[in-house]
């Protein structure tokens, strides 16, 4: 792709102004967003939808069906799709799972997507203008792709998808024939962010027929002018204040938790129908008897643990029963309900979370899901803490218990041969 840069500066114009001013959202417009988000929530109300196992994606024998339902289903002519070759599915899956409006529930064989109550009763007390800033705030500001997609982007989508859009010609992106276009867009900004920026109405696609054995064919990339006038508007009030920095900051130390509306303030006056926003529950107690598998590689050791225990807790018990010192550093990693890779470190680390602060029932991984638990950043012995079940009994440990165990651990700290070294 061959970037060309648009000659007149980018200047927030009275036109600008007044397209937003007479922009009224629907479910249609500006773009399909709001109706094929709600398409899709309806798909997931009614029938039972199963994720896969490792990253939680929808499960291959939905994925047809739901492309059917959308406004403009993507044409591929793949043999066994994978959810990220509906590049409009993998956008609105980032959206579900930013919001929290999703949770998962277990089972032998697998994971089954069903709506978090708490949130989708929000959202359907929400207006349509409500709800699509609900959806463009998830998007370009809280989302985080790189954990939820396994996409290269990390941070807020807000700057790449500005860049992306100042590079599209006032004629149009021609993308069919351009072998290095086609290439790049992969990744710059990616397919999924395309996708979402059609169904926002930011930009018209121009779509085509899949070669054979191929994936989404584009055409052609044309900029309308109603996202001209929202990204100008960024350009002006977000991207160039101090507020944008503020907001990078703050993505990397609250993990998304932050209210919805960010960008209210900004956006009433041309939409003031923008009055309430999406309410985001206090994290989750799960009070009962947690059941955690244990594994460093193929030795494991089973524990039972209170939920109004701590991490710091868990951690005294794994160590005891892998005969290791409590001598080191160490972390537990896992993903928050939005999808975001939390941390929480031991006691005399710099970084706030504490293992000492962070109660067992507060841990939000489903049943069947794991979280790393990184001890001795020098050795850097790696355990997998696998939730098996939550029992729901009256009786509380005052400690945690060691029920099972399997394979001999290995020694904390082995001998070597000095022979080897010389």
């Amino acid at each position: 792709m061959t970037p060309q840069k648009n000659s007149k500066p980018l200047v927030f114009t009275e036109f600008d102004s007044q397209i937003l001013r007479e922009t009224e959202i629907s479910e249609n417009a500006p773009g399909t967003i709001l109706k094929d988000f709600g398409c899709l929530l309806d798909f997931i109300e009614s029938n039972k939808v199963e994720a896969t196992k490792s990253k939680s994606y929808f499960s291959m024998k939905h994925l047809n069906s739901i492309n059917e339902r959308l406004t403009t289903p993507l044409k591929i002519d793949l043999n066994r799709p994978q959810q990220k070759a509906f590049a409009n599915i993998n956008g609105l899956y980032l959206l579900l799972r930013t919001m929290g409006i999703v949770k998962f529930h277990p089972t032998q064989k697998k994971d089954i997507l069903q709506l978090y109550e708490p949130i989708f009763n929000s959202w359907n007390d929400l207006n349509n203008t409500e709800r699509y800033f609900t959806l463009l705030e998830s998007w370009l500001l809280r989302s985080n792709p790189r954990e939820l997609l396994g996409s290269y982007h990390s941070g807020l989508l807000l700057k790449a998808c500005f860049e992306f859009w100042q590079e599209i010609p006032k004629n149009g992106l021609k993308v069919e024939g351009n072998d290095r276009a086609e290439e790049m867009l992969k990744y710059i900004p990616g397919f999924y962010n395309i996708a979402l920026l059609e169904l926002f109405g930011f930009i018209e696609i121009f779509h085509g027929d899949p070669k054979p054995g191929k994936g989404w064919s584009i055409l052609k990339i044309k900029r309308n002018t109603f996202g001209d006038a929202i990204f100008k508007y960024m350009n002006q009030k977000v991207l160039c204040s101090k507020e944008y920095i503020y907001l990078l900051i703050d993505y990397e130390t609250n993990k998304g938790y932050k209210p919805y509306g960010e960008w209210q303030s900004h956006f009433r006056p041309f939409f003031p129908e923008w009055q309430n926003n999406l309410a985001i529950p206090e994290p989750e107690y799960r009070e009962g008897m947690y059941i955690f598998k244990v594994s460093l590689g193929d030795v494991w050791r089973r524990i039972e643990i209170y939920s109004d225990l701590t991490l710091e807790d868990l951690t005294d018990t794994i160590l005891v029963s892998f005969d290791f010192d409590n001598d080191h550093l160490y972390s537990y990693y896992y993903k928050d309900l939005f999808g975001n890779m939390v941390e929480v470190n031991s006691p005399n680390s710099l970084d706030e979370p504490f293992t000492t602060d962070v109660l067992i029932g507060e841990i939000p991984i489903h049943i069947g899901s794991s979280m790393k638990f990184l001890y001795d950043f020098g050795d850097n012995w790696e355990f997998q803490v696998t939730l098996e079940e939550i029992r729901q009994e009256r009786k509380k440990l005052k400690s945690p218990k060691i029920i099972a165990e399997h394979g001999e651990a290995p020694d904390q700290y082995p001998d070597w041969d000095d022979e080897e070294w010389e």
